[in-house]
C-alpha cells in the first residue's frame, strides 16, 4: 500500500525514479510487515471467535480491521505477489494465488519449481504456523 503512494508520487514527479527503485526494497518489506501483522490479527480473532471468547463489542471494533487486511492482502497480491511470483494474478487474495501454486486448479495442475519453493516457505514459515486450524494454504 506504501509502494503504491510512492508510485504514484513518481509518475507526479514528487520523487524521481530513480529514488523510487531504491526504495523498493524497504517498500516491500514495510508492505509485506503490515499485511502480515494484519494477518497475525485476524488468525487471532477467529481463534477466538471459534474458541467462543469473541465478545459482541470486539466483532464490531474489528470488522473493519477484517476488510482492511483484505484490501492489504489484495494489494499485497496484486503488487508484490506479482514481483516475486513474476505471475500475474488470477485471484484477489494472496492466499488463493498460493492454493493455486501448490495445488493446481481444475483447469491447471500445480505449479513445479521455484514458485511451489517460495510457496511453501511462505505458507510453513509465515502463514501455516498461525493460523488456528494449523493449515492456511490448503485444497
Amino acid at each position: 500500500m506504501i509502494a503504491l503512494i510512492f508510485i504514484l508520487c513518481a509518475c507526479f514527479g514528487a520523487i524521481s525514479w530513480m529514488m523510487l527503485a531504491l526504495l523498493l526494497p524497504a517498500l516491500f518489506l514495510l508492505d509485506a510487515s503490515f499485511a502480515w501483522v494484519q494477518y497475525l490479527a485476524i488468525m487471532n480473532l477467529q481463534r477466538a471467535r471459534d474458541n467462543g471468547t469473541l465478545p459482541a463489542v470486539a466483532v464490531f471494533i474489528a470488522t473493519p480491521l477484517l476488510y482492511f487486511g483484505l484490501l492489504c492482502d489484495f494489494l499485497l497480491n496484486v503488487i508484490w505477489g506479482t514481483v516475486m511470483f513474476l505471475d500475474l494474478p488470477r485471484e484477489a487474495l494472496l492466499t488463493s494465488r498460493l492454493e493455486r501454486y501448490k495445488f493446481g486448479t481444475k483447469k491447471a495442475i500445480p505449479t513445479a519449481g521455484w514458485r511451489l519453493q517460495l510457496t511453501n516457505w511462505l505458507a510453513h514459515v509465515l502463514l501455516d504456523p498461525f493460523d488456528p486450524r494449523g493449515q492456511h494454504v490448503r485444497p
